[in-house]
């Protein structure tokens, strides 16, 4: 996981080759006016997902604590704030159900080892 503010982005682009495009669409962007929804960047399959929900609070985030195998997130809480648990995934060992292929998503109900705002 990686935790930093967006003008610092570019530091982070040789970690995955579509980063730079992503962090394209956000600075280009005005975040705040965009309805919810689904979003396709580039037309192979980099998506924006926007959302006007409340931020979790700890408790909340536990409720949905994540992971991936294929693909890889870029939160970013654009007004508000919001608490966000993290542990390392092989830290993990209560799965919440079974793994989602199609949504490539795995829920644990693991305690988080650390809080981000």
């Amino acid at each position: 996981m990686i935790i930093d503010s967006v003008k610092n982005a570019a530091k982070y682009y040789s970690v995955h080759p579509r980063f730079a495009k992503a962090f394209e669409y956000i600075n280009s962007t005005d975040l705040a006016s965009v309805e919810p929804g689904k979003y396709e960047i580039d037309g192979d399959g980099l998506k924006a997902n926007f959302s006007n929900k409340k931020g979790m609070t700890a408790e909340e985030s536990v409720a949905k604590f994540e992971c991936h195998d294929k693909n890889i997130d870029i939160q970013l809480c654009i007004s508000g704030k919001e608490k966000i648990g993290w542990k390392p995934r092989e830290k993990c060992t209560t799965p919440n159900g079974a793994y989602n292929a199609e949504k490539d998503l795995q829920l644990y109900s693991d305690q988080p080892d650390t809080y981000f705002d």
